[in-house]
């Protein structure tokens, strides 16, 4: 059984490409058979080497697919962390401007409340300034009724209260003693008058 190079057979193999193999065969001196056999182990063998390049590519392709999908997910991560801080943050600043509503509000009622508190104070000071003013009113007639008063022109004439009465129409609301007119000028409804003194 003949052995051929590794050569031999690729300067052969080389030629059956350009002119088949039983030319190539017969130009070489070579069995048809032997050719076809090693022309078809090239085959298996150029085939192999495809199927190995496209394994080798597949699993490169997979390789950057899965990296694509590895960073994908990463950014995914971080995009909803930064989601979720910025949700995190509306929530605070929310809760924050609700406070400060709260705050506000509370600051305004307290103030109202002031407020109401220094109207009610100035108008319970303002009754019992009235009712000061009223029962000293009412105190000083009392006293005045009790006193002996005596009123005295600059003549030297003089005239008691009950005798400005006297003068006066009954029923009276007011009476306004002048002493340097001599006059005694009266009130009683709508009615008005006036007497002399002496």
């Amino acid at each position: 059984m003949a052995k051929y190079t590794e050569e031999k057979k690729a300067a052969v193999l080389a030629r059956v490409s350009e002119i088949g193999v039983a030319a190539a065969a017969k130009e070489a001196g070579i069995p048809v058979t032997t050719v076809s056999k090693w022309n078809k182990a090239a085959a298996v063998t150029e085939a192999q080497a495809i199927v190995d390049k496209a394994d080798k590519n597949m699993a490169a392709a997979v390789t950057e697919a899965q990296t694509i999908v590895d960073k994908a997910d990463k950014d995914l991560a971080v995009a909803e962390v930064a989601a979720q801080a910025v949700v995190a943050k509306a929530d605070a600043e929310n809760k924050e401007a609700i406070k400060e509503d709260i705050e506000d509000k509370k600051v305004a009622t307290e103030i109202e409340i002031k407020k109401k508190k220094g109207q009610t104070t100035r108008k319970v000071k303002e009754k019992k300034e009235k009712v000061k003013a009223s029962v000293e009113k009412k105190v000083n007639k009392a006293r005045a009724a009790k006193m002996d008063l005596i009123f005295e022109s600059n003549a030297g004439l003089q005239i008691k209260p009950e005798e400005i009465a006297e003068k006066v129409p009954k029923g009276c609301d007011a009476a306004y003693v002048k002493l340097e007119e001599n006059k005694i000028y009266w009130v009683k409804g709508e009615e008005t008058g006036s007497v002399s003194i002496w």
